[in-house]
């Protein structure tokens, strides 16, 4: 167990700090043009291919609105059920980045969400994700729905995928004050970015 701080700044800026106890701390960013992680047991990478998409997906500000300015496609398929409660069931894909391929992204673009009849608040989440070590299926639960400031956030979030489930317990939210030199890459990625050119 340990804290974790997500910051996010619009149109597409991400930073991600996540301790794993005594396993180390994950970082995970984007910068509007690199795709990063640094992870206790992997090192340092720039992300590439599949993973490089996730991380920019999960970085449009805009994504939380279902925009088109980030989805290609946000469909409902549905009523069926999500743990046990009457659920709607949308199809997400994601807009295809410039030099990608269709078919080899779709599934890593594509995510199905459910909304509870009673209420309309997303109850949770599926989707493939990219990892070092091949696909994952992931599967989020949302719950305990509180304001945060002027909007109404699930307080809590659960998380399986490879067998391990993660519990994320939000205790707070800011708004308006984040840095840009929140956003800028670790040096570590920066001295790679800085090779590869």
């Amino acid at each position: 167990s340990g804290p974790t701080e997500i910051l996010l700044k619009k149109p597409d800026k991400m930073a991600v700090q996540l301790s794993l106890g005594a396993m180390g701390t994950v970082r995970q960013g984007f910068d509007g043009t690199t795709a990063w992680q640094i992870h206790p047991m992997l090192g340092a990478n720039i992300q590439e291919g599949a993973e490089r998409l996730q991380t920019v997906v999960q970085a449009q500000y805009a994504g939380v609105t279902k925009s088109p300015d980030v989805f290609e496609k946000v469909q409902t398929i549905g009523k069926t059920e999500f743990k046990g409660k009457p659920c709607w069931k949308l199809e997400i894909v994601a807009k295809l980045p410039a030099g990608m391929d269709a078919t080899k992204t779709k599934a890593t673009r594509t995510s199905f969400e459910y909304y509870d009849v009673e209420t309309g608040l997303l109850a949770g989440q599926e989707s493939i994700g990219a990892s070092p070590m091949g696909e994952v299926r992931i599967v989020q639960t949302f719950s305990d729905y509180r304001m945060f400031g002027k909007r109404l956030m699930p307080a809590h979030m659960t998380q399986k995928v490879s067998g391990q489930e993660i519990k994320m317990t939000t205790e707070s939210v800011v708004y308006d004050d984040v840095e840009d030199s929140a956003f800028d890459l670790p040096p570590e990625i920066g001295a790679q970015v800085k090779a590869k050119n």
